[in-house]
């Protein structure tokens, strides 16, 4: 009969203290993985008495169900029911020591923007239908275009309030605090003051010259040249951070009877103020260093701009940097009459265009189609931002590939010099802006449709041909998994599987892990190794694999599911030591190296390297047979199966 994964799940939820009792919730290959706020409320006994229940164990802070095979169905049973309430995002310091910077940064970026990529993605289709009535000759005085485009540009304009929400829960900060941060940023006088004259001028004659408009206790008080913080993002996430660590400082000496109200007050009064005369500031002669930086490329090199500017175009999107270089692009469209940098900037959506062409094709992820599709008309027309946040960023492997073909395409643009001549108009509708006055359809128009077209199409084959990672939401949960069906059983044939482990064969029921010591993970032995080297014992598929890399399921051709499970209780690791060569659903071959592990970081971190590797569907054939060698090579034979 059926397991009723819901119901099992309701009842664990319950005897664990209710849903308002649970912190956060993970699994492994075996267990679902608690933090709870009170582990008096769990009803012990009743769980070790539930026939679903394999036994309970506590660890590190968890309170853990072993479940066994079932765990990853009752997982995202309990998921389905109470989505939203469940925190199933890693532990913060976790994650801070098993993933590296630069993904840690780009996990950050794409989790702050998960909740509003709907409306992202909207307001971009809205502004991309602007562009389009624009090009036919509407204007604001029309009453549809005003009104459109209030729609389209406003959310984008007040991005910041959108981000400082997201970023509050993100760094467990008042909601409504970091909104204050952010809109002191956005306050309608600070266009004002950059339109009037300033006191003096800063760091005159460098790069960074900037204009002084007031001091704040004689500190320069600065604001960016275009007058405002419209549409920034890294100013507001540091300010917020920043407002985080602020909060969290105060909140420690100030009573807890005046907490309420004197802690938001000293918070803003310390936090506000810095953001406002440090970050916002740096963040701008960061922007203004990048403009200067490519302006002086262009002029050592046009093809070697074409290829840097175009390729991290995007890139200086996610940092909010680009601003610094559309307004270099519009002065030199002003002063001469055409602009190289504009014409650059225009090329690099398309490769993105071409792959949201080619995802709701190549992947049967419903979510991630919705995702492409929504935001593949606003590509076409130069909006990417739902495209970077939703996708691009999540699936990191494609934002490179992009990157790629931008620098490719990039190179095409600046050995041509393809120039426009005009301002206006994004993606698609910027094609007439390439026609020179009083030239008409030249080599520069063509060019220009080349490189558009050859971006496109390339975007789409690299889609086509390198299929569709799996879309990584906000923080992933604790292990990677496939849903993919078992390979179809095939009756009466044999198979043999080599070992993964080179070592000394230890009997399973020897080893000091009762989950694996009483068959009830499945049949099989273990290993324990003589070098740190996990190789491939079947051809076949990579089902699942832990992000620690300390455990991982291969199933062969024929279905088999083999189970290796690198060293007793090497989770707590948490990924130390342990290199992964290999994702879900990457097909594998016999003797394929899949992870190597160190032994000298298990040994001095206590840990026995002992492997267990076992069949998980044993319970399918009719027989398997184990080596009866004491000492075992990767390539000698492990295991034989009859079916």
């Amino acid at each position: 009969m059926k397991k009723n994964y819901k119901a099992i799940g309701d009842d664990i939820v319950e005897h664990v203290g209710g849903i308002d009792n649970i912190t956060s919730m993970n699994h492994c290959v075996s267990r679902l993985r608690f933090r709870l706020k009170d582990e008096s409320l769990v009803d012990a006994n009743y769980l070790k008495s539930n026939e679903n229940v394999i036994s309970l164990i506590r660890s590190g802070g968890q309170f853990q169900i072993v479940i066994g095979n079932d765990v990853s169905n009752l997982y995202d049973a309990i998921n389905d029911t109470y989505e939203n309430k469940i925190d199933t995002t890693e532990d913060e310091q976790e994650s801070q020591i098993t993933k590296p910077a630069l993904d840690r940064f780009m996990n950050l970026i794409s989790s702050l923007f998960q909740p509003f990529l709907g409306a992202l993605a909207a307001t971009g289709i809205i502004k991309g239908l602007v562009a389009v009535m624009g090009s036919m000759g509407m204007t604001s005085d029309n009453g549809v275009y005003m009104i459109l485009e209030f729609v389209g540009d406003g959310f984008f304009q007040f991005l910041p309030f959108a981000l400082a929400v997201t970023a509050s829960h993100h760094f467990k900060i008042n909601t409504f605090l970091g909104i204050a941060v952010a809109a002191a940023f956005l306050h309608p006088n600070i266009s004002e003051l950059v339109g009037s004259e300033p006191l003096y001028l800063l760091f005159e004659g460098t790069a960074f010259q900037s204009e002084v408009y007031g001091t704040f206790l004689g500190l320069p008080i600065i604001f960016p040249p275009n007058g405002n913080y419209y549409t920034s993002v890294i100013p507001i996430i540091l300010a917020v951070w920043f407002a985080s660590r602020v909060n969290k400082a105060v909140d420690r000496w100030v009573p807890t009877t005046i907490s309420g109200t004197l802690t938001p007050v000293l918070t803003l009064l310390i936090a506000a103020p810095i953001s406002l005369l440090f970050i916002g500031p740096v963040s701008t002669w960061l922007s203004d260093l990048v403009a200067l930086l490519f302006a002086e490329l262009y002029q050592l090199n046009p093809v070697i701009f074409g290829i840097v500017l175009t390729s991290l175009w995007q890139v200086l999107v996610i940092f909010g940097l680009h601003w610094s270089i559309i307004p270099l692009g519009i002065l030199q469209t002003t002063l001469t009459g055409s602009s190289v940098i504009l014409a650059q900037v225009m090329l690099s959506t398309f490769p993105i265009f071409g792959m949201l062409m080619a995802i709701p094709i190549r992947t049967k992820q419903k979510k991630l189609q919705g995702r492409a599709l929504s935001a593949s008309l606003p590509a076409l027309f130069g909006i990417t931002e739902p495209a970077i946040y939703g996708i691009m960023i999540p699936l990191r492997k494609l934002f490179v590939v992009a990157i790629v073909i931008n620098a490719v395409v990039g190179a095409y643009f600046g050995y041509f010099r393809v120039t426009r001549f005009s301002v206006g108009g994004l993606g698609l509708l910027s094609l007439p802006s390439f026609i020179q006055p009083g030239v008409g359809l030249n080599m520069n128009f063509w060019h220009a449709v080349i490189g558009f077209a050859i971006s496109s199409v390339l975007g789409f084959l690299s889609v086509m041909i390198m299929g569709v990672p799996e879309l990584e939401t906000e923080e992933k949960a604790e292990v990677e998994t496939s849903n993919k069906a078992e390979p179809e059983q095939q009756t009466n044939q044999n198979e043999i599987i080599n070992s993964p482990v080179s070592g000394t064969v230890v009997e399973l029921s020897n080893i000091p892990d009762d989950l694996y010591s009483s068959g009830i993970m499945g049949e099989g032995t273990a290993i324990l190794p003589k070098n740190g080297r996990v190789v491939s014992p079947v051809n076949g598929v990579v089902t699942t694999i832990f992000r620690t890399g300390h455990a991982l399921n291969v199933t062969s051709d024929t279905g088999t599911t083999i189970l290796i499970h690198i060293g007793i209780n090497t989770i707590q690791l948490e990924g130390r030591g342990f290199t992964k060569y290999v994702s879900v659903g990457d097909v594998v071959e016999v003797g394929q190296l899949l992870v190597e592990f160190d032994l000298d970081v298990l040994a001095a971190e206590g840990f026995s390297p002992l492997t267990p590797i076992v069949v998980t569907n044993a319970h399918e054939l009719t027989d398997l047979h184990i080596t009866e060698e004491k000492e075992i090579e990767e390539s000698d034979t492990l295991f034989k199966t009859y079916k």
